[in-house]
């Protein structure tokens, strides 16, 4: 039971590979099947407590590739611009840029403390309801301008929120601060000497 969130984000990796190659008739399933198991899979692995590094990252990387996957194969056929892709991939140019940074310095253990947050979260929905509507009604412009622009202010309060965390760890880094000690625990310490 404990790997099925991990079979669940296999699987979201398979559908990557398969939506280029897959009928059209088929993608709207595809896309809502990887959505569901984006969210499936951390439920469970919440639940089962069955949640780790490895599985988190197998959690990321098979939504960057689906993500990209969808929007290379709407774009491939007409459906999607290149520019719009750019602008849905702003939160994952940050996170490379951030991981770039990391392997640059030899600080790759700091990747292990910046988890999931809701910006984050909210932008793969947002970006899963951009695609599945587009996928679902092709002519209805006007939704998918307006769900873009979700998808795309979603994507930047992410960007910011990851950079900003980014930019906090490396200051606490930099310059920890100190401990300062609480006054009961100054007066556990005064109690201690006097005795």
């Amino acid at each position: 039971m404990k790997a099925l969130p991990n079979l669940l984000s296999s699987l979201r990796l398979a559908l990557a590979i398969a939506l280029p190659f897959a009928p059209e008739r088929w993608w709207f399933a595809m896309i809502l099947g990887a959505g569901l198991s984006d969210w499936v899979d951390g439920f469970l692995a919440r639940r089962l407590k069955a949640a780790s590094w490895i599985g988190g990252v197998l959690d990321a990387v098979a939504d960057k590739a689906f993500v990209l996957s969808a929007l290379i194969t709407l774009t491939a056929h007409g459906m999607l611009a290149i520019w719009q892709i750019l602008l849905l991939l702003v939160r994952d140019f940050a996170v490379l840029a951030m991981s770039v940074y990391n392997a640059l310095t030899g600080a790759w253990r700091d990747l292990r403390k910046v988890p999931s947050r809701l910006p984050g979260r909210a932008t793969t929905v947002g970006i899963f309801v951009f695609l599945l509507a587009v996928v679902l009604w092709p002519e209805a412009t006007g939704a998918h301008l307006a769900l873009f622009a979700i998808a795309v202010l979603l994507n930047v309060a992410a960007a910011v929120d990851y950079s900003v965390r980014f930019y906090h760890q490396k200051r606490e880094k930099l310059y920890p601060v100190p401990h300062v000690a609480s006054r009961s625990e100054t007066d556990l310490a005064g109690d201690r000497v006097d005795r």
